[in-house]
């Protein structure tokens, strides 16, 4: 049996100066997959994360941004 939840966010986020902007994001996530896409208003950038947990001590993140084209993937493992 899967167990999985939505949750919806808002949030700002302070740039250079006094720039501010507001991110929506909402997640969907079980116990191993989370994916999380977000918006960035006034600019309407969009992005998204996917986060995989193989065990409790290896996880694999990937973090794409549309309007710049930037990702980024980080594989961690605790010891």
């Amino acid at each position: 049996m899967y167990s999985s939840s939505v949750v919806l966010d808002f949030y700002t986020e302070y740039g250079e100066g006094t720039s501010k902007k507001l991110l929506v994001s909402f997640s969907i996530q079980d116990e191993a997959l989370s994916f999380i896409p977000t918006i960035s208003l006034p600019s309407n950038a969009a992005s998204f994360a996917f986060k995989r947990r193989f065990i409790p001590s290896d996880k694999l993140s990937y973090w794409y941004k549309f309007d710049s084209n930037m990702w980024s993937a980080v594989y961690k493992h605790i010891w």
